[in-house]
C-alpha cells in the first residue's frame, strides 16, 4: 500500500501540531536544541512512513521540502 501526497501532507501537518503542541505545553518557547531535535523526530518519522508506504526516498524529501516552502510563505 502506498501514501499519498495527500496523506504525507496530512502526516506531515498532524506532526507539526504535535510538535508545537509538545513545545508550548512544556514551556512557552522551547530550546532551540530541543526544538530542532524534535523536528529531526517528525523527519524521520515522516520518512520511514513514506518508505513504509513504497514511496521513493527522493519524493519524500520533495513532499517534505514543499510543505515547508509553503510553510515559510505563510509566516512560519
Amino acid at each position: 500500500m502506498k501514501i499519498s501526497k495527500r496523506q504525507l501532507r496530512r502526516i506531515i501537518k498532524e506532526e507539526k501540531l504535535k510538535l508545537i503542541n509538545e513545545a508550548y505545553g512544556e514551556s512557552q518557547y522551547p530550546a532551540p536544541e530541543q526544538f530542532t531535535s524534535m523536528c529531526m523526530e517528525s523527519v524521520d518519522i515522516l520518512i520511514g512512513e513514506g518508505n513504509a508506504q513504497g514511496m521513493m526516498f527522493v519524493d519524500i524529501i520533495g513532499e517534505i521540502q514543499r510543505c515547508l516552502d509553503k510553510l515559510a510563505e505563510e509566516g512560519w
